[in-house]
């Protein structure tokens, strides 16, 4: 039995050894160690080029979904594509408002004039917004929803002229191209964002 015992522990300590020699030793010369790349999520680098490659001004919205009925994801994800650029509008838009207001005291009439504006355009179809792209990793359905700063503008306007009474002042004070620009820019300098609710 002791024999047994000797010769288990002198097999574990040779084990012990060799192991710790092996991770030890450094590579032959000639060979590297190669590092693995961090991976990168498919998803997100698709986002990524989808904003990237947007022309200047446009609002591009990204949707997901994760079905197995790839019609019910791809309804899904159009609808959150949509969602987003809706956001986005409305962020320009109260941007475009706060800069126009800026200094002057908030008027009930004005802060009604926003409100109604952002609520007409949120119940808007968008009709100028389309879908660019799509894709499907595994279960998740991606789409690309974008408009373009033309396509913007008419939104806005028609928002904002549909409203125009409660605030003359400001409805005029909006339509200075440099101000919607520069809204459209601050708006595009964020990272995109992928409306995802599952």
């Amino acid at each position: 039995m002791k024999r047994k015992k000797r010769v288990f522990l002198v097999a574990l300590a040779t084990a012990v050894v060799f192991i710790v020699a092996s991770c030890a030793t450094a590579p032959a010369s000639g060979s590297t160690f190669v590092q693995a790349q961090p991976t990168v999520d498919p998803a997100s680098e698709f986002a990524g080029n989808a904003r990237r490659t947007a022309p200047e001004g446009a609002i591009v919205g990204i949707g997901s979904a994760s079905h197995a009925n790839e019609g019910l994801a791809r309804a899904s994800a159009e609808a959150r594509a949509r969602a987003e650029v809706t956001r986005q509008i409305d962020s320009v838009t109260r941007t475009m408002i706060n800069d126009v207001i800026i200094g002057s005291e908030q008027e009930p009439a004005v802060i009604q004039f926003t409100e109604s504006v952002t609520q007409t355009l949120a119940a808007r179809r968008l009709q100028g917004a389309l879908i660019v792209d799509e894709a499907r990793f595994g279960n998740r359905q991606l789409m690309v929803v974008r408009i373009s700063r033309g396509d913007i503008e008419t939104e806005i306007r028609s928002a904002a002229q549909a409203h125009a009474a409660l605030a003359p002042h400001v409805n005029a004070g909006l339509w200075s191209i440099d101000r919607m620009d520069e809204a459209l820019r601050e708006n595009n300098m964020a990272p995109p964002v992928v409306r995802d609710f599952d």
